[in-house]
């Protein structure tokens, strides 16, 4: 499909061309190649936005640790152009934070969702006299060991931390967690020296800039001359109540490429007027405006897309608010250089693999690179198109005929290495015929990842478990490979007794039955 006449943003600057893409893929970008099938009529067209800080939306906090909140959440911040999002906590107790921890480690985006880029903690680490909307009983000193519990429970994903820098063991806790994640100072009552000392040790960022921190003054410059003068990144709430519009415009001008717009967004975010509730406690909205019951302002009950409107009308250039909603954060978080490396051969794979399905025989198969015809010998790598998103339910439907199919991996034991009817299959000898842990492993996870195949996803865990426990009982030995026939491992010199990747069969087995959260079933 291509989108023509269209003001495409490209390069931090707009211009005139169109947008081609195919299946959910952008494939060209740059001047109209032929007819297009939508005229934008001149409109524009921008990157998907990138909010690092919103702690929800439609009445769904990510602090609730609710699976089913996220897709809700996600959908709603892609209807208003966010396209990626760090899932934002508040100061909670540990025990409960882990649980929410679970949940967004677990979440897989829906085809219709925005993309959880990772974890932002605001929080627990934050200044009494700051908290801000934090409620007070749940603050703790910067703990790193604490730290590396909820990003060890979250599966890696903390990609930002807020913390107070004048706490406790504060210096030495930057010193250690910005080897792991992006620090942040925020809720914070530290001078410029307490500041940089924390800059010093490894903090790039601020976390909603003037809010929940001294003013800028011209004998205490605070956190925000410390900012400044260590060239770190800083968040701006644009919802019109946070920060008065000419200082959104001096803040601008004084940060430029270091500027990343926020909406700080709560769960209130896409909900009428009301009451609400926040980390346990009440808040009240009206229009713009989310309180405390004592006035303390909470956040926001604005999206990404209308605080970087906001921006503009206030001043900022559109160019440079777009890229403040882009660009600059996915650069704090260390996204910049991987996303679109990753998305490039994600892309390239995505194309290549639609060129890979075989319609009459109904599985996608290798190419021969000297003739590019089809190769129909089969092995189990052929189940790794699974792990697209782009698999149809009737491809699907295909790929299992064949897992069942007698004469090509159905049989009493885990899957070979080559289909049963081909003619390498009868030596069963190391690739020829035998079965690999690792190959079996992997398509158990490209299983996990479709409901409407369970059946032979459990079935494999169940070959798995069979197959592993055999030879254990028998010879207490974990085997390199295995005979597909017989499901013996000593039969061969070219199996190892005791190598590592043949415990992946127990693995399988353990996932299947919950035994590794977050890995298997759920994938």
């Amino acid at each position: 499909m291509i989108i023509g006449n269209a003001k495409l943003f490209l390069d931090g600057a707009f211009q005139e061309g169109s947008l081609t893409f195919e299946n959910g893929v952008i494939t060209a970008v740059g001047p109209a190649q032929g007819p297009c099938d939508l005229d934008a009529g001149g409109k524009y067209l921008v990157p998907g936005f990138l909010d690092v800080h919103t702690h929800g939306a439609m009445n769904e906090d990510f602090s609730d640790g609710r699976p089913e909140g996220l897709p809700i959440m996600s959908r709603h911040y892609a209807a208003h152009g966010v396209t990626s999002f760090l899932a934002t906590t508040m100061t909670l107790k540990e025990e409960t934070l882990t649980p929410a921890m679970h949940a967004i480690r677990d979440f897989r985006r829906p085809a219709d969702g925005a993309k959880c880029a990772g974890i932002h903690l605001e929080g627990p680490f934050l200044c009494y006299a700051k908290r801000g909307a934090q409620a007070a009983e749940n603050l703790h000193e910067p703990d790193a060991s604490m730290f590396h519990r909820l990003n060890e429970a979250s599966g890696g994903m903390v990609r930002l931390i807020t913390v107070a820098p004048e706490e406790e063991g504060a210096i030495p806790f930057i010193r250690e967690v910005s080897q792991t994640c992006t620090v942040s100072l925020g809720h914070t009552t530290a001078g410029y020296e307490t500041a940089m000392a924390a800059y010093g040790a490894g903090a790039s960022h601020a976390t909603h800039l003037f809010n929940a921190m001294p003013s800028f003054l011209h004998r205490e410059p605070g956190v925000i001359g410390a900012a400044l003068d260590s060239g770190a990144t800083v968040e701006l709430i644009c919802d019109g109540l946070h920060i008065h519009p000419a200082v959104i415009r001096a803040t601008h001008k004084l940060f430029g490429d270091k500027l990343v717009i926020i909406s700080d967004s709560l769960r209130c975010a896409g909900m009428p007027d009301g009451e609400y509730s926040l980390g346990g406690q009440p808040i009240f909205v009206r229009g713009i405006e989310c309180r405390l019951a004592d006035g303390t302002i909470a956040g926001s009950a604005a999206n990404l897309y209308q605080c970087l409107c906001n921006a503009t009308d206030f001043g900022i250039p559109r160019e440079e608010a777009i890229l403040s909603a882009t660009l600059h954060p996915a650069r704090e978080i260390g996204r910049e250089d991987t996303i679109p490396a990753l998305q490039e051969r994600l892309d390239k794979a995505e194309n290549g693999l639609a060129g890979l399905w075989e319609e009459d025989f109904g599985f996608f198969l290798n190419r021969r690179t000297d003739t590019g015809e089809f190769s129909y010998r089969i092995s189990p790598t052929n189940f790794y198109a699974l792990f697209s998103d782009r698999i149809t339910p009737e491809q699907r439907m295909r790929i299992q005929a064949h897992y069942e199919n007698p004469k090509e991996f159905w049989g009493e034991w885990a899957l070979p290495s080559i289909a049963r009817n081909d003619p390498a299959f009868g030596d069963q000898n190391y690739w020829r015929g035998r079965i690999w842990a690792p190959m079996n492993f992997l398509v158990y996870l490209a299983l996990c990842r479709w409901p409407d195949m369970e059946r032979i996803r459990k079935d494999l865990a169940d070959k798995s478990e069979k197959l592993l426990l055999k030879e254990w009982l028998e010879h207490r030995h974990v085997h390199e490979n295995y005979n597909a026939v017989t499901g013996e491992g000593c039969d061969s010199d070219n199996s190892d007794r005791f190598y590592h990747w043949g415990a992946l069969l127990g693995v399988v087995a353990m996932a299947e039955k919950g035994l590794f959260p977050g890995l298997g079933q759920s994938l």
